[in-house]
């Protein structure tokens, strides 16, 4: 009796905790995907504010050097003249090289903060987010990544584009199959497969 109902609550509290585990995991997948969610957007939205300011900024010395253009083509102007204008074109396209290096800039994606990434601890982490969704799609998962093997990186660049690559797996796999990451040293650094 006492046995049989120790043995049911210890069930009970590991189903409990088994959904409360898989809650989490389904929670982190969401917030990893909202989080890429919100900095593409808040970063595509900063990009068009940009470049609205751009082509206003980009506008002015386009007139300048029309107008500067005009005049040197113009028969007859005086070399006095021709060598003012010179200076005003070349101070507008310096002025426009500034602006235009500015918005590239901006554009570029954030720098990495390169480390010593271990590679099959990433792997693992991006493993466990989609173990869930696996099991959904009865999708094995594997691991064949040496333990030890180390990359230069950025981990969290990482994490996102293994994370994506698996996904973008296992939605290939709706009906059963197997996902293995394996990654090995290479000559210019490591291969994931």
């Amino acid at each position: 009796g006492g046995t049989a109902v120790l043995t049911r609550r210890r069930a009970e509290a590991l189903e409990r905790v088994q959904t409360q585990a898989r809650q989490l995991e389904e929670n982190a997948r969401a917030l990893l995907r909202a989080e890429e969610t919100i900095r593409t957007t808040e970063r595509l939205r900063s990009l068009g504010e940009l470049a609205s300011g751009m082509a206003h900024e980009i506008r002015n010395p386009l007139g300048g050097i029309r107008g500067a253009a005009e005049v040197l083509v113009k028969k007859g102007t005086p070399e006095e003249a021709r060598v003012e204008f010179g200076a005003v074109l070349e101070s507008e396209v310096a002025r426009l090289d500034r602006v235009v290096r500015n918005f590239l800039d901006f554009a570029r994606p954030p720098t990495a903060q390169v480390t010593s990434v271990a590679v099959r601890e990433v792997v693992e982490a991006v493993l466990l987010l989609v173990r869930n969704d696996a099991e959904a799609r009865g999708v094995a998962l594997e691991v064949a990544v040496p333990a030890g093997l180390e990359v230069r990186g950025d981990a969290d660049l990482l994490r996102q584009v293994l994370l994506n690559v698996v996904l973008n797996a296992l939605q290939a796999q709706p009906q059963g199959g197997r996902v293995r990451v394996s990654a090995s040293p290479g000559e210019s650094g490591v291969a994931v497969d």
